[in-house]
This record gives structure tokens, C-alpha cells and sequence, in this order.
């Protein structure tokens, strides 16, 4: 009896402990239900199926959320300009900036069927990828000049180096893209976690996706029912949930203590099938099919796009102000794995294989 009532009052501590650091985590899931729900009680009922509008559907003009300084609208300008003699599919320009317009029909059959569509929309997932690629590039700049900085000074910028590059490629890429939604709150997200590491806050990335999620639903609940809103953070919750359910296998295979290309592949393909995975609800709820193709072909498609070809067209983009040459050299080698990606499409489609299931 005595070690029950002990269990018990145990239990009842760490719940109360629980309940006192987590009080503002439940304050906000409150005002968010509020809010959702008046907004929901509102407004005339969900449309059910949006099958005629759904990921193929043509894109709107969409006015920018910021308007763009002259100097990025001249930059990015150039840029297609440089890739258009190059990229003649339209790939490159359609997976890196979302700029789809001059991908044929039939590609886009190809990638619709395969179930990666989503990457002919610059989405939120490119900002994140430009943000880690500004972090690689400030750190071997800083690695070049770490014997002439004073040591002080060589401390402090090592500090500060990752969360000031990624907070500069995320807007950077902010200002390049159209400014979707997707982007736009993945350069919130970007931002508020440079801010919290550069203050020296640890603040988990599932925590802050949680309240990120929670925050846009509470001062914008018509986000509830919105596709894009859902699948954004739907794909990164899955990627949440497969990251911890194969940390035992990330272990055991030692892609923690790898090298670092390996443990980059190793997390690309993670995160793609936790995508493809967490997505899947929305897709079957909003557009009324589900499409398991697209947990096999991500596999390949993720890390071949966001370990070569995301690399060479940021590369294309950070050295066409300089040197078109230099631009021209990295394009063509993103143009050749957009057009590796066009060929095993081809082959996939080809094979007959499908998985894909229509409500």
C-alpha cells in the first residue's frame, strides 16, 4: 500500500511539475482551439474535395507579401535569363524558383503521377535547403580566414556564423521565390530559430514547429482549412515522427558519427519519406486520392535534388552577378541531374508501376 501511495504521489508531482513549465504550451492549444472553432462556426461548410484545383492547377498571379528591392528583381531576372538557353525543359527554374511556366505538359504529367508535383513549386523545404547552404558556405569562409581573425574575434563569428547565414539565405531566397505561403512561413520559421540560437536558447525543432503551427492558426484560423497551410506543416510533422521512431536504426548504422555527405543522404532520405508520409492525410482529405507512389519515388527524387541540383542552382545564383561563365558552368550541372530526374521518371512511367488510389 505504502509503495502504491507512493507511486502515486510521484505522479502526481511530476504532473503538477509537467503542468507548471508547460502552462503557456496549453494557454496557446486553448486560444487556438477558440479561435479555429469561431472561425469554423462561421463560415459556410468545408467543400469537401477540390480535385479540379488541386496541386495542377494553374497558378495564379500572386502579389508579393514584401515587396522586392530592385536589386533582387534584377538578380533574379538574370538568372533566368543566363538559365534559359540551358534549361530548356524548364526544370531547373521550375524546382529551384517555382518559375514552372516553361516545363512541357507531358513533365508535368510525369511528376504528377510519380507523386512529386510538389517539387515543381518552390516550397518551403528550397528556403530551408538555401538557408543550410549559406550555413556551409559562411563556415568555409570562415574556416579560410580562422588563422588571420584574432582569436576573440574568430570565437565570436564561429558563434555567430550559422544562425546569421541561415537567417541571410532564408530571406535571400524570400526575395529570389514568388513569396509563397510555403516560403513565407518557412523564412518565419528560419528566423525565429536563428534568433533563439543566437540568443543561446535550445528550443527543440518539434517544440517550435508545434507552436509555429499553433501561433499561425491562432491570429489566422481560416488556415485551417487552407491545403497548402495543412500539407506544409503536415509534411513536417511526418518528417518529426520518422526522425524519431529511426533514431535506434540512425545509431546502429553510424550515420551519426559519419561522414558528412553520407549523414546528409542519410537525413534526406529520412526526411523525404516522413514528408511523403505526413502528407498523405491532407491529400486524401482535401484532393480525394492518396498517392503511395510518391513515399517510394521521394526516396530518390529529395536527395538527388537537395544534395546536387538545389546546390548547383544556389551556386548558379550567388555567382551570376559576377560572372555569367562561372553561372553557366553551375547550371549545366544542375541541368544534368534535373534531367537524370526527367529520365528515371520516364523509366518509373514507363514500368506501368502505380500506386496511386482515387477516392
Amino acid at each position: 500500500m505504502d509503495g502504491f501511495l507512493g507511486r502515486l504521489r510521484a505522479r502526481v508531482f511530476f504532473g503538477v511539475l509537467w503542468l507548471k513549465f508547460q502552462k503557456p504550451l496549453l494557454v496557446l492549444i486553448t486560444l487556438t482551439f477558440i479561435s479555429v472553432c469561431t472561425h469554423q462556426c462561421a463560415r459556410r461548410p468545408f467543400p469537401g474535395h477540390t480535385r479540379h484545383g488541386g496541386f495542377a492547377a494553374k497558378k495564379s498571379a500572386r502579389e508579393r507579401l514584401i515587396p522586392a528591392p530592385g536589386f533582387f528583381l534584377d538578380w533574379r531576372k538574370r538568372f533566368l535569363e543566363v538559365a534559359k538557353p540551358l534549361d530548356g525543359d524548364g526544370l531547373v527554374r521550375g524546382i529551384f524558383l517555382g518559375e514552372d511556366e516553361f516545363i512541357p505538359e507531358t513533365i508535368r504529367e510525369s511528376f504528377k503521377e510519380a507523386g512529386l508535383y510538389h517539387l515543381l513549386a518552390a516550397s518551403g523545404f528550397n528556403c530551408w535547403i538555401v538557408a543550410q547552404g549559406f550555413i556551409w558556405l559562411a563556415r568555409l569562409w570562415l574556416a579560410a580566414l580562422w588563422f588571420r581573425l584574432p582569436s576573440t574575434v574568430a570565437l565570436t563569428a564561429r558563434k555567430y556564423t550559422a544562425p546569421v547565414a541561415a537567417f541571410f539565405g532564408a530571406w535571400c531566397f524570400f526575395f529570389w521565390s514568388d513569396q509563397s505561403p510555403p516560403i513565407q512561413r518557412a523564412a518565419v520559421m528560419v528566423t525565429t530559430k536563428c534568433v533563439l540560437q543566437a540568443m543561446g536558447i535550445q528550443a527543440s525543432f518539434s517544440r517550435l514547429l508545434f507552436v509555429h503551427y499553433l501561433g499561425f492558426l491562432l491570429f489566422f484560423p481560416r488556415l485551417w482549412s487552407n491545403a497548402s497551410f495543412q500539407l506544409t506543416f503536415g509534411c513536417l510533422f511526418g518528417m518529426i515522427a520518422v526522425q524519431v521512431l529511426t533514431e535506434p536504426l540512425r545509431e546502429r548504422l553510424g550515420a551519426t558519427r559519419s561522414h558528412p555527405v553520407r549523414r546528409f543522404f542519410f537525413e534526406s532520405c529520412r526526411a523525404s519519406f516522413g514528408a511523403a508520409l505526413g502528407a498523405l492525410p491532407t491529400t486524401w482529405f482535401v484532393f480525394g486520392e492518396v498517392n503511395f507512389t510518391g513515399v517510394l519515388t521521394n526516396f530518390v527524387a529529395i536527395p538527388l535534388t537537395s544534395m546536387f541540383l538545389m546546390p548547383a542552382a544556389l551556386c548558379a545564383m550567388l555567382t551570376v552577378p559576377v560572372s555569367e561563365t562561372a553561372a553557366g558552368f553551375f547550371l549545366q550541372i544542375a541541368v544534368f541531374f534535373a534531367k537524370a530526374l526527367a529520365r528515371l521518371l520516364e523509366f518509373f512511367q514507363s514500368s506501368g508501376i502505380s500506386l496511386r488510389y482515387e477516392d
